[in-house]
């Protein structure tokens, strides 16, 4: 059966389906939690629309919405290494994946699929395990991923009649979020020793009277509890106090929720797709177009920024973003102008300045966006490892953060991965100018007549935003299994970057693929020109430059001299010497002190090439110092022998 034939086969059943990418299980269509959503819809049991769908996705996987619109939940097992939904899913001991509809994942993981119970909400049962309701999707029985795994019944059982959800199961869900954080504090008291507990008690009776406000918890309940907890201080609190505290607690709670505003859901601006399918190549000349009416920037950088731009939109479709830097070597160059013509275009932007870590992982988790970092420079990244380690490592799809959350200190991993540009005068920290594509922003010469940016006039913007969702939704899928060819000339973490921006390139024509490639390689050789470079990697260049001088003033061998026994050496202290005199290198201003290098110093940068002072000189005058051949491993993997 044929995908389009197995999403008529669920329509046919009175099912609402929708198209999902087989490579990554994320939807293709936009709106598909909502059947009454702005713009077309994104799942449907209409016939023709199902057609146009598979026409334009023909291998796609079928979705199937859980919740009230297809009748069903579904309990979702999953096992990932040391994490088993199996063993998890054991403490319910009224499931039986026997007597209901079960689908054997691409994943080798469990869908338990019941009828549905009513309003619940979505949520985790476990580890491994989660309960998928209304605002979630499964991919229907029958169909297969990209590999050719398939999802499939394990048992006689199909969608049409499904068994009730199990009562374990509703106790769990229909539990008050409060009592959850009320087990907490009862266990903080048995922890605390006797004589200590009362000030724990009134601590708790405010934290949850809270929660009694809020609705979280029941008040019956949260005036045992706290009447239960005051009984266990040494000597007990007295029942009158303990009323007066409960009842305090419970106005003051309910004052500040009744006087305080309410609290607004921030939520990020995204574009709505253009209502007509979208030329790639005419959408990225316009996006070109414009970036050049505000700007002075060259023809490679115009490439790069554009593609970037697109590439935002794009996301689903790789497991790779190239952070995009842009700076300059003084201000009024153009930089903090671009940031903002960029924010206007790519999808879900979010400008941050003066970040720091917690903020930036907790907004990636919450809003998926795209960030927009002014003056980089000064966000501390050189010192500040944790925040420097969230960017670094937001490259890459799998990434994630992990903390511990809430007054139980409940385990809770936050994703990490999102595109992000950072502008700023001067150098980042080279691990994350090696996960970047530079764009080196200049000051327009006087002859140079470029537009005035006006934030009130952006509609033509607005317009190339729109046109880049729309092709999104239209290429998802086909970016997703898309392998472009890279110039060999790029290294790994080039390649990386470059991929999927040369993906989108190709999708634009042959001219915009020629023109990819040709800024990858131009962009890649000017940041090569950099003096950016990690320092021992400075370093391993600047002593073949050393041997080579000693060579020509004929005071070493060139090359080690293997029947003769002489090689080219050199002791430690005019190693260092050598070094501080090269007048075009930092040496003589070394580290936070900004003193000339030491031995000791030298020796700790090249350890990591297994390069380590030995004797060298002759018997009689001995010295600590450096072989040529020690570097010769080193030069050969690492580069500095030109």
């Amino acid at each position: 059966m044929t995908p389009l034939e197995l999403a008529l086969f669920y329509v046919s059943q009175g099912f609402t389906v929708l198209p999902v990418n087989p490579v990554n299980k994320h939807a293709l269509t936009r709106n598909w939690t909502n059947t009454a959503g702005k713009g077309a819809p994104g799942s449907s049991k209409d016939l023709d629309q199902v057609r146009t769908w598979w026409e334009q996705w023909p291998n796609a996987c079928v979705g199937l919405r859980a919740g009230k619109v297809n009748g069903f939940v579904v309990i979702d097992v999953d096992k990932h290494g040391l994490s088993d939904g199996f063993k998890t899913i054991k403490a319910f001991e009224d499931i039986d994946s026997n007597l209901t509809a079960t689908v054997l994942t691409a994943g080798n993981g469990h869908h338990i699929y019941y009828a549905y119970p009513g309003e619940l909400k979505s949520g985790t049962l476990g580890e491994g395990v989660d309960f998928l309701a209304e605002g979630r999707m499964v991919i229907a029985p029958g169909s297969k991923r990209s590999d050719g795994t398939p999802y499939q019944f394990v048992n006689g059982h199909d969608l049409t009649a499904l068994a009730p959800l199990p009562g374990s199961i509703l106790a769990k869900l229909k539990r008050f979020p409060g009592q959850k954080k009320l087990d907490s504090w009862s266990e903080k008291i048995r922890a605390t020793p006797e004589g200590l507990r009362h000030n724990v008690v009134r601590d708790a009776c405010w934290a949850l009277a809270h929660e009694v406000a809020a609705k979280r918890l029941e008040e019956p309940e949260f005036r045992q509890r706290i009447a239960d907890m005051a009984g266990t201080c040494i000597p007990p609190l007295d029942r009158l106090d303990t009323e007066n505290l409960i009842e305090s607690a419970l106005r003051k709670a309910r004052e500040g929720k009744a006087g305080g505003a309410k609290e607004a859901r921030f939520t990020l601006p995204d574009f709505e797709p253009h209502e007509d399918p979208v030329n790639a190549a005419e959408l990225l000349t316009g996006i070109g177009t414009a970036l050049q009416a505000y700007l002075s920037i060259n023809g490679d950088q115009l490439v790069a920024v554009a593609l970037w731009i697109v590439h935002t939109h794009c996301l689903e479709a790789t497991d790779y973003t190239p952070r995009l830097l842009i700076r300059s070597p003084t201000k009024r160059c153009g930089k903090s102008t671009l940031l903002r013509i960029i924010g206007k275009l790519v999808r879900r932007p979010l400008p941050l300045s003066g970040v720091t870590a917690a903020m930036l992982f907790r907004s990636i988790a919450a809003f998926s966006p795209t960030l927009l970092l002014d003056e980089a420079d000064n966000a501390g990244l050189s010192h500040n490892e944790e925040l420097r380690a969230v960017l670094n490592e937001g490259v890459y799809a799998e990434a994630i953060i992990g903390r511990t959350v809430g007054d139980d200190h409940e385990p809770k991993l936050f994703p990490i991965f999102a595109p992000a540009v950072l502008a700023g005068i001067g150098n980042l920290p080279v691990t994350l100018m090696d996960r970047s594509i530079t764009i080196e922003m200049r000051r327009k010469l006087k002859s140079e007549t470029k537009e005035r940016f006006d934030r009130r006039r952006i509609d033509h913007l607005t317009a190339l935003g729109r046109k880049a969702a729309r092709f999104a939704a239209d290429n998802v899928l086909t970016l997703s299994v898309a392998d472009p060819e890279v110039p060999e000339s790029l290294n790994d973490r080039e390649l990386d970057g470059w991929r999927p921006l040369l993906a989108i390139a190709d999708l634009a024509g042959v001219g915009w693929g020629e023109r990819a490639r040709t800024a990858a390689v131009n962009l890649c050789g000017l940041a090569d020109d950099n003096d950016d470079e990690e320092p021992s990697l400075t370093l391993l260049a600047d002593c073949f430059r050393i041997f080579e001088d000693l060579k020509n003033r004929g005071k070493a061998d060139y090359e080690p001299d293997l029947t003769s026994g002489v090689e080219a050496e050199i002791p430690s202290a005019e190693l260092m010497q050598q070094l501080h005199m090269l007048e075009d290198r930092s040496w003589n201003e070394w580290g936070p002190m900004r003193k000339p290098i030491t031995q000791h110093a030298i020796a700790r940068l090249l350890r990591p090439y297994d390069i380590r002072p030995g004797n060298v000189g002759t018997r009689q005058n001995r010295a600590k110092g450096y072989l040529w051949a020690t570097f010769n491993d080193a030069w050969n993997r690492y580069g500095g022998r030109p």
